[in-house]
């Protein structure tokens, strides 16, 4: 497989067919990065549409207040992207 089959998959595995998490997490980083309802947010990542160091700081306390999770125990590679981030969620969601 190539790496953007590989991506897409991942994308895809982690995005799922939408729930809970998955909506708050959408409204979260639509907040924080002033996104439209018709912008996706499923290719966001770090680096890029304006997600800096402190966008990035702001964008970690707001799903962790959010959704009532810490990543104090996560180390920083693991929160880079939205599919990144809605996975860990979903994992500290089924560990609660």
């Amino acid at each position: 497989k190539q790496v953007a089959d590989v991506q897409q998959e991942a994308l895809e595995d982690a995005v799922g067919s939408g729930d809970f998490e998955q909506e708050k997490l959408e409204g979260i980083f639509r907040e924080v990065f002033k996104l439209d309802e018709d912008e996706p947010v499923e290719n966001a990542r770090i680096g890029q549409g304006g997600w800096d160091s402190l966008r990035h700081l702001d964008l970690l306390m707001s799903i962790e207040d959010g959704l009532d999770v810490s990543f104090h125990d996560v180390g920083g590679n693991t929160l880079v992207s939205f599919p990144q981030i809605l996975e860990v969620v979903r994992e500290k969601k089924r560990h609660v």
